[in-house]
């Protein structure tokens, strides 16, 4: 006879075989099993035993929730919505993100600049002997670095 499992949650597992009980001849049905069929459910949702039958539900495991009680975004672990947290995200927080992002991107160049300039030691050997040989081998270096990573115009 085939069982549907179901973890602590109820939400479906796997389906296996119950196995025969040798007394009375029935079927032993294993604790978080059914023999109700488990319903298939469309994406983003999830079957779902509450004791009697199956049910489709939203999925919010790995969604982001707002924590109402300490003002913060986490990431749900759960596949229902804990007390004191909720799917609707405060403007405030969605236009902070927003600000994070244009200013991560507005200052993205002088981290790619950071990286690309020669290390200090480098930098001052290039000086010494560019006054000593008359030549701009920092100052071209230095050009080079901010031609490939030009200051964006709105900073």
């Amino acid at each position: 006879m085939l069982v549907y499992n179901y973890n602590d949650e109820g939400i479906f597992t796997n389906t296996s075989e119950a196995q025969k009980d040798p007394i009375d001849g029935g079927f032993i049905i294993p604790s978080n099993s059914t023999t109700i069929e488990v319903i298939k459910c469309s994406n983003n949702k999830l079957s779902i035993f509450n004791g009697t039958e199956w049910l489709c539900c939203i999925d919010y495991k790995n969604v982001e929730l707002y924590n109402e009680i300490e003002g913060v975004i986490v990431q749900n672990e759960k596949n229902t919505i804990p007390v004191g947290h909720t799917l609707k995200i405060p403007d405030r927080i969605i236009e902070e993100r927003k600000q994070w992002q244009i200013d991560q991107d507005n200052t993205e160049y002088s981290r790619s600049r950071a990286q690309a300039y020669p290390p200090i030691a480098d930098q001052l050997d290039m000086a010494y002997w560019d006054r000593k040989n008359g030549t701009t081998t920092l100052d071209d270096t230095i050009q080079a670095v901010k031609d490939k990573y030009p200051k964006p115009e709105q900073v």
